[in-house]
């Protein structure tokens, strides 16, 4: 659908240089997409777009790793929402065969539904350690406290665990991660 403006007066360009000459294939009128002009111009925005985009995840990424180490509140709270927002998908392929991610199955303290946690869990000599690199105000170290019970997938196999307990690794590491230790309570593995 074209639309044509008629103005009283002369015809002249609103830009002069930058339309097509009456001559050309598109017509009297037409925009010359080929121009020097144009092209300049939409090399120059398409540049700084890129450009503002990577300086943007460039900062991005110094923030959350400089607030991790901080354990900045804010940007703690922010990582753990983007986690929360995109946790379905590391849980499609988490605790299947040679797969980095575990999931914990544990129950909610006080609302007693069941919630299944991307994990990265570690086997032990009498069950399983998982780090806590958001601490252990993180809901389902909460959970998993408070039931005193959960189920790991790992490998493939459910494994039912008990007896979680928070140790610290203040000495082995500068952040002072703590690691969560869950033995393993059934010596059956569904």
């Amino acid at each position: 659908m074209r639309v044509e403006l008629r103005l009283r007066g002369p015809q002249l360009p609103c830009y002069p240089g930058r339309w097509a000459s009456p001559a050309s294939p598109a017509g009297p009128g037409a925009m010359d997409h080929q121009s020097p002009w144009v092209v300049r111009t939409v090399r120059a925005v398409l540049v700084r777009v890129v450009v503002g985009f990577f300086l943007l995840v460039a900062a991005m990424g110094i923030v959350s790793v400089v607030g991790i180490r901080r354990k900045s509140a804010a940007v703690v709270n922010a990582v753990r929402r983007l986690s929360r927002a995109t946790k379905a998908l590391p849980l499609k392929t988490a605790g299947t065969g040679d797969a980095y991610a575990s999931v914990v199955r544990h129950v909610g303290r006080t609302s007693g539904k069941s919630y299944e946690t991307p994990v990265h869990a570690v086997v032990t000599d009498d069950g399983f350690a998982i780090a806590l690199p958001y601490g252990s105000g993180s809901d389902w170290v909460k959970n998993v406290l408070a039931r005193r019970t959960a189920a790991i997938v790992y490998g493939g196999r459910t494994c039912p665990v008990d007896d979680p307990k928070i140790v610290p690794l203040a000495a082995a590491t500068p952040q002072g991660v703590g690691v969560l230790t869950l033995r393993v309570s059934a010596v059956t593995v569904r």
